[in-house]
């Protein structure tokens, strides 16, 4: 069991690293991450606000996650994306106008 857990982190990590090296409209990933973030957009999303869950922020952090793994990859996609929920949260008062990053005005 132990050995197998271990190949099985192994294979990932090989694949995420190689996966990772591609353009972010080529990465396995990516696409999968996307498909994903469709479909809570698709079905989730939507009937949070039956619960009184509504989202303050401005784009949504699932259309703001969709946006920059699509343009920057998974990897750096992500680390935005946890970066923008990291901001947020419920202890932030007031909303954001907080568009996504687009490569090549990262710099400025």
């Amino acid at each position: 069991m132990k050995r197998t857990l271990v190949l099985l982190v192994v294979l990932l990590v090989t694949f995420g690293v190689a996966d990772g090296r591609q353009p972010p409209d080529q990465q396995v990933g990516a696409r999968w991450a996307l498909a994903g973030i469709t479909w809570y957009q698709r079905t989730l999303s939507s009937r949070l606000p039956v619960f009184g869950v509504s989202c303050r922020f401005v784009p949504t952090c699932s259309r703001y996650a969709h946006a920059v793994i699509g343009e920057h990859g998974l990897w750096r996609g992500t680390g935005l994306t946890l970066g923008r929920l990291a901001r947020c949260g419920p202890w932030r008062p007031d909303g954001t106008m907080d568009p996504p990053p687009h490569r090549d005005t990262e710099g400025e």
